[in-house]
């Protein structure tokens, strides 16, 4: 009877492992999707940050200069009084910002 008693409470544990690893399953089923959509709307925020940015040093620029930055920014990214660590890049998908030669704001990047 001792070994029959052994094997009931072996089983036991074993059962109660499983369930423990599937109960841990299905919450990191339900936290990685939630994760995944954090990291992606933290991204959306930065660009919108770094439009607003922009834009800001942009009217900078033409406030000092009294002319507007090209609409690929090299001459404002070659001054590292106004990005000084590198006019950034979108990251949302990688590209660079650029003006509109119209309204001289961001185009695009409406994420």
């Amino acid at each position: 009877m001792f070994p029959a008693r052994m094997c009931r409470c072996a089983s036991s544990r074993a059962g109660r492992l499983a369930l423990l690893i599937v109960v841990l399953g299905l919450v990191a089923a339900g936290l990685v999707p939630r994760f995944t959509v954090s990291a992606a709307e933290a991204r959306r925020n930065s660009c919108a940050q770094n439009v607003a940015s922009i834009n800001a040093q942009v009217e900078r620029w033409h406030a000092i200069t009294g002319a507007w930055p090209r609409t690929d920014l090299t001459d404002m990214g070659a001054d590292a009084s106004y990005f000084p660590q590198g006019i950034p890049t979108c990251p949302v998908d990688g590209t660079a910002y650029e003006l509109d030669s119209g309204t001289r704001r961001v185009k695009g990047h409406i994420h």
